[in-house]
């Protein structure tokens, strides 16, 4: 890292401070009687160690990076962040006629294979994905648009 990441790190360090001061005047709670507070608590805390931990970094690493050349960055993907948008565009158009399960199905393929997997394991994480949250937003009584798979009484 170098020193002109300091000053958002900073900010971010008094914010998770103040958030998580701010809410204990609100209420915190319990765990198991929580209060107003204890999100913004629990989420100012996270940020605080957030911040710590990349102050520690950013000191630990400091005599690694001074060594090494500093690379170029990457052009941007236009065509693929292109894909990403009109993929998502589609998804929200189609997910009521074609159903959740295969709309999803498609979308995940397509976000895995922009970020760089191969094919087999984007279908396969494609597949892990939409199953964990079918299941556990099901388990959970969210109901999602059957669409193509109650015509064939798959769903």
């Amino acid at each position: 890292m170098r020193a002109r990441e300091l000053p958002p790190i900073l900010f971010f360090l008094s914010l998770g401070l103040y958030v998580s001061w701010a809410s204990r005047g609100i209420g915190v709670g319990t765990l198991y009687q929580p209060g107003p507070g204890l999100m913004p608590y629990y989420l100012g805390i996270g940020l605080v160690l957030l911040a710590v931990g990349m102050i520690l970094r950013m000191f630990l690493k400091r005599s690694q990076e001074e060594e090494k050349v500093e690379k170029r960055p990457k052009a941007i993907d236009y065509p693929r962040i292109a894909l990403v948008v009109a993929a998502l565009v589609v998804y929200s158009l189609v997910i009521e006629k074609v159903g959740y399960i295969v709309a999803t199905l498609f979308l995940l393929v397509i976000l895995f294979l922009c970020a760089g997997a191969k094919r087999t394991s984007a279908v396969i994480a494609s597949v892990l994905t939409l199953l964990i949250t079918y299941f556990g937003f099901t388990y959970l009584g969210v109901r999602f648009p059957p669409g193509i798979l109650m015509v064939f009484g798959l769903y």
